[in-house]
């Protein structure tokens, strides 16, 4: 199927000269851009004609209704692997429409119409062409077609069709269209309050980590699992790692393709990058990062996870999980504090007077001594030659308490 094209006609728009504005739509594009995303092929839908369940009344029809007059201006930029040309229809000082096309290079394209209603998103439009990863629902390249709608910044309503089949909007999508929303639309206002921004050149603006989640065979998971996938700084063992960038990234099965992305303007020059992943389904860890994986920017990596919980494949289909495997525990009197604690490769397993068991996970570094933590309890183990060093354990920013074996 051939791929859709931007409706503003590009040639007459985005290579009239970066941060043109004029006062309304180009002669030809208002009529396309009253489409948002049109069709190169007949038996290929507009992407306003999702099915679902949009009303064609809504805000977002009233934006395309008018945005022949509205002026607009025109930008670009790299992002990593992945490189970007828009359209910014203004509506006083701020967007009411932005219109991208996104070259995501070997990894395949995508077109995306954001509309905004003062400084809130009410709708997001995407067509894209993407190579699948082994999670994805078939394989080699698959399109997708997504309408979402907001209202007070609250997802409302959509409809999403892969390859053809009706699905559903998940919840990463939702929150990438605001998010990515709201980055379009900030770049937009200063692309226009300083043109010489519309055409940005040099480094790339963020960094993307990519590579492939491998779990040493392939793996179906059970319906609702996600990836949580960071991006870390583990260039300073005596703290805990900076999360630079995170994100869930919904999976089937393993081993699967994933990206993330940051500003680099967060990324420290001494930097030493490292990614970081838990599989999870509802509150079990069914796998995880357990090494330093490092990253550079653009050169694929391989994740490998380790298993964390026993899974039936059976299940996966059903919504069944597992068991967890909790290694034998030892007592310690940490503070005051009553606790089985079990030090593994991948996490620390804590057990509580109340015989709640938390896995607190590894934060990766390739200093010495070990930081586990999942943000709100850390367990902290010093290096020692003979492997039994010294354990600690802290609640939230207290400072960490030595813990004495029983």
């Amino acid at each position: 199927m051939r791929a859709l094209t931007i409706a503003l006609a590009l040639g007459a728009v985005l290579l009239a000269g970066c941060a043109k504005e004029t006062e309304k739509a180009p002669d030809g594009a208002a009529a396309a851009a009253a489409a948002s995303v049109d069709a190169s092929a007949a038996k290929t839908p507009r992407i306003t004609e999702t099915v679902g369940t949009i009303d064609t009344d809504d805000a977002v029809a009233a934006i395309k209704s008018r945005i022949s007059l509205l002026p607009w201006i025109n930008g670009r930029y790299a992002a990593g692997d992945a490189s970007s040309t828009y359209v910014a229809f203004f509506d006083g000082d701020a967007p009411a429409a932005v219109f991208e096309q996104v070259d995501l290079g070997e990894y395949g394209e995508s077109r995306v119409a954001h509309f905004y209603e003062g400084d809130a998103l009410v709708g997001h439009e995407k067509w894209s062409r993407q190579l699948s990863s082994a999670g994805a629902p078939s394989d080699g390249w698959y399109e997708s077609l997504t309408t979402l709608r907001f209202e007070n910044g609250r997802y409302v309503s959509g409809s999403k069709t892969v390859n053809g089949e009706a699905s559903e909007p998940d919840e990463h999508e939702i929150r990438s269209a605001g998010r990515t929303g709201t980055e379009i639309r900030a770049r937009a206002i200063a692309v226009r309050e300083n043109p010489a921004l519309a055409d940005e050149k040099g480094p790339a603006a963020q960094f993307y980590a990519r590579g492939i989640l491998l779990a040493g065979k392939e793996v179906a998971l059970p319906p609702g699992t996600i990836a949580r996938i960071q991006l870390r700084d583990v260039a300073k063992a005596d703290i805990a790692a900076q999360v630079i960038a995170s994100d869930d990234m919904p999976l089937e099965r393993l081993p699967a393709n994933f990206i993330l992305s940051a500003p680099r303007s967060l990324i420290r020059p001494d930097a030493r990058l490292s990614i970081f992943v838990q599989v999870v389904s509802g509150e079990t860890l069914l796998y995880m990062t357990t090494a330093h994986t490092p990253v550079e920017a653009g050169v694929p990596v391989d994740v490998n996870l380790q298993q964390m919980t026993a899974t039936d494949d059976k299940a996966a289909g059903t919504g069944g999980g597992g068991m967890i495997i909790t290694p034998p525990q030892v007592p310690f009197g940490c503070g005051g504090e009553d606790l089985l604690v079990a030090i593994e490769a991948g996490g620390a397993f804590v057990t509580f007077p109340d015989k709640t068991t938390v896995m607190l996970p590894l934060t990766p570094s390739a200093d010495s001594g070990k930081i586990f933590s999942d943000g709100k309890l850390s367990v902290f183990v010093a290096d020692a030659a003979d492997g039994t060093g010294a354990i600690s354990f802290a609640r939230g920013r207290a400072a960490p308490v030595l813990c004495a074996r029983k």
